[in-house]
């Protein structure tokens, strides 16, 4: 192992940082960007999206403060739907022990690995890049967010799989000042694999004050977000509310006790996206989807021009391709070699 801490290590091409320990004093943070879409995304999962810009572009919600919290994000909570255990997969919340965790933090990606009660787990997110031979090039908008569950014991195990996206549509100063007020204005729909978001209501300005008939204000959020799976949806909830329950926070959601999402759209509520699965996985066989979450236009229900191209395996093995040599082209020039392995790790591919 290259640089072993407390913490983890490199991984041996030193193009990741493998954490051992999901519960740190602080969120480890990756920018995963491709110049119009970022996640700003922690060890854990948790973190926040924007496009184009952090303040007036934000697509999901995220906490921080003085007592850090990381406890909005990607998630993805697995339940046996024979003993109606439940866990995610990401580590988080720390009520749920995992029996094996890692993460690793790489070159435009991040990578978790986990297994609890016999079902073993991976997912990466990572963004579309662009061609880096292009100057000022831009990815398409959108995450990709691939998962792989593994049945490591000897029985058929029923498996419920169920995403949650906490959405924050529009300007980030508002949403954390006037929640109660600007989620009346969400708006969702739901057909097939897909939910999709929008908001009636965005105030475009980025900082300072702006008197109430400018241009930037009270118009509707410019991009309609979307989260779709590969797989099969069995259920969904789109009200936040509904999803994690009255007096209760993510580390107790509701519908993970009950198992059951309401098929609920969220109209003037706070708003999140959760899709839940079912699999069947027999002993030593794995199952893999993809979810994409994107953006198109506002005025546009069609998500096809994202899903087309991402929302396969193989696509999105590609598209990972593609993003890891965008990356190794970046960072291909100049490379340093000294006998210190550390330093050459460091200077040729994290500096």
């Amino acid at each position: 192992m290259i640089n072993e801490t407390a913490y983890g290590n490199f991984a041996p091409d030193g193009r990741s940082y493998i954490l051992k320990k999901p519960l740190m004093d602080r969120p480890w943070m990756n920018v995963l960007s491709n110049g119009r879409w970022c996640y700003v995304a922690s060890h854990l999962g948790g973190g926040y999206s924007f496009l184009d810009n952090p303040t007036v572009g934000r697509i999901t919600r995220w906490h921080i403060d003085g007592t850090p919290r990381d406890n909005t994000g990607k998630f993805l909570y697995l339940r046996d739907e024979e003993t109606g255990e439940w866990w995610t997969a990401n580590g988080y919340p720390p009520t749920k022990k995992l029996d094996k965790w890692e993460s690793r933090i790489g070159l435009g990606f991040n990578e978790i690995r986990s297994e609890a009660n016999g079902i073993g787990a991976r997912m990466r997110y990572f963004c579309p890049m662009p061609d880096p031979t292009i100057t000022g090039g831009v990815g398409d908008p959108c995450l990709i967010w691939q998962v792989e569950l593994k049945n490591e014991t000897d029985r058929v195990r029923t498996i419920g799989a169920t995403s949650y996206v906490e959405m924050a549509l529009g300007n980030w100063n508002e949403d954390t000042s006037w929640r109660e007020f600007y989620i009346l204005f969400n708006r969702q729909k739901q057909g097939g694999n897909s939910m999709l978001t929008r908001s009636t209501m965005w105030v475009k300005y980025e900082g300072g004050w702006q008197a109430m008939n400018e241009s930037g204000n009270n118009i509707p959020f410019e991009h309609s977000v979307f989260l779709a799976s590969s797989a099969e949806v069995t259920g969904y909830e789109g009200d936040r509310h509904k999803f994690v329950g009255s007096y209760r926070d993510l580390k107790d959601p509701v519908a993970m006790e009950t198992g059951q999402l309401g098929n609920n759209l969220s109209v003037g509520r706070d708003a999140c996206q959760a899709l839940q699965h079912k699999f069947e996985i027999q002993p030593g066989e794995s199952v893999k989807f993809v979810m994409v979450l994107g953006a198109i236009p506002y005025e546009s229900d069609d998500t096809s021009p994202l899903t087309d191209k991402y929302l396969d395996w193989d696509k999105a093995e590609a598209a990972f391709a593609a993003n890891q040599a965008y990356w190794a082209y970046v960072t291909e020039s100049p490379r340093v070699e000294t006998p210190d392995e550390s330093l050459n790790i460091l200077v040729n591919d994290w500096y």
